[in-house]
């Protein structure tokens, strides 16, 4: 009987555990994404510090630089489901990227945002 309980235990832990797998640690990859990218279209790597071509799907962290130049347009689309376009000619820094929260500093050129996200959250640009 109590092989039997023994291996009705790890039968019950082993189902537990594919039952409910652990957190794929998803989220940490960035709380925004490039999601349009038309023209050259550079970011500059918080981690690097070095400019690179941007690509569509790449992920934001914070102290990532966008710089859309003359002739280009690009879009930014957060976790929570908000849409921000670049114009041409606009350089954008982000700030901070929070669960609800995320804040820009707009250097220069245009930002058009369409805020409609799945839950509350704020967006704040810093403009000089």
């Amino acid at each position: 009987m109590r092989a039997w309980a023994k291996g009705f235990g790890w039968i019950s832990v082993v189902g537990a555990l594919l039952l409910f797998p652990p957190d794929s640690g998803a989220e940490s990859l960035g709380a925004s994404r490039v999601s349009l990218i038309q023209g050259d279209v550079q970011v500059k790597i918080a981690e690097t510090g070095e400019w690179a071509p941007a690509s569509v799907n790449m992920p934001l962290i914070e102290g990532d630089e966008l710089w859309v130049p003359e002739g280009s347009r690009a879009a930014i689309q957060t976790n929570n489901g908000s849409h921000i376009r670049l114009g041409a000619d606009t350089a954008l820094q982000v700030l901070r990227m929070d669960r609800d929260s995320y804040q820009f500093h707009l250097a220069q050129g245009d930002v058009y945002v369409l805020n409609r996200p799945l839950r509350r959250s704020t967006l704040q640009f810093d403009t000089p």
